[in-house]
């Protein structure tokens, strides 16, 4: 709301309009050795995402999410990015 929570007719000093309900809690993901091990050479390297999609042809969103244990690599995807390290 407007008020931030500093108090209005419509949340009552709250910040908050309505009821409050639960958010599970979602499981973060952790990296794979194969993605820390990309992780660490893109930055020792000074690639972004988008240099090292232009390098394999992956798109940078796919590189994040392998770097972050999002997404497994396909063998194909794996080698492209070893081809790159090298």
């Amino acid at each position: 709301p407007a008020c931030r929570g500093k108090g209005c007719e419509r949340c009552s000093g709250t910040g908050s309009i309505g009821g409050s309900i639960d958010i599970p809690d979602i499981p973060v993901p952790e990296p794979t050795p194969f993605g820390r091990r990309l992780r660490a050479w893109r930055l020792e390297h000074g690639r972004t995402f988008r240099e090292l999609g232009a390098e394999t042809g992956i798109l940078p969103s796919i590189l994040s999410e392998i770097e972050n244990g999002r997404r497994v690599p396909t063998e194909k995807m794996r080698q492209r990015i070893e081809e790159v390290m090298r």
